[in-house]
């Protein structure tokens, strides 16, 4: 999604006609993570996955790296600024943070910005973000946002490769 509402707001009916079209009583929608940067409603996109999908329906949600790097810019926004550059300044903008003057900025401003996120981040925002899952197992599928190695059990996985990994695997 990316921090696109509009187009969130145009896929969801669709899952839900598809759904109820199979005539299946149980539905499951997985999302595969990346719901936040690079779109300018981020915010947006988190408020309408925990308040408006429809009843019904089992909804999961996937840890992308997108949020992964996210989570770490609010435990540490100096070490990991690179998620600015990775698609942070819109997410910021969504949730009324001042705009930094570019992902270069001072350390100062990169300080304020993560102060001003966490100010006005709403808790339940923060509550999903943390409580995302690493992966979803439904029968002989298991879901997950990049990689998975094929050795290794889907539970013994690393986080760095089912939320980052491509071309490895």
């Amino acid at each position: 999604l990316h921090g696109r509402f509009d187009l969130l707001r145009q896929i969801v009916p669709r899952i839900v006609e598809a759904a109820v079209d199979s005539g299946r009583t149980d539905p499951v929608v997985v999302f595969l993570g990346d719901y936040v940067d690079r779109g300018p409603e981020s915010a947006a996109v988190i408020e309408y996955l925990l308040t408006e999908l429809p009843t019904g329906f089992e909804w999961r949600f996937l840890k992308g790296n997108h949020e992964a790097a996210m989570l770490l810019f609010l435990e540490d926004p100096l070490r990991n600024r690179g998620w600015l550059a990775h698609g942070g300044l819109p997410t910021l903008a969504s949730y009324g943070v001042n705009p930094l003057p570019s992902i270069g900025a001072s350390d100062q401003a990169i300080v304020d910005a993560h102060a001003q996120l966490v100010a006005k981040m709403p808790a339940s925002h923060m509550a999903f973000l943390k409580a995302l899952e690493r992966y979803v197992v439904i029968g002989d599928y298991a879901f997950v946002h990049a990689g998975v190695d094929l050795g290794v059990e889907v539970e013994r996985e690393r986080d760095i490769d089912l939320v980052w990994a491509r071309e490895k695997f």
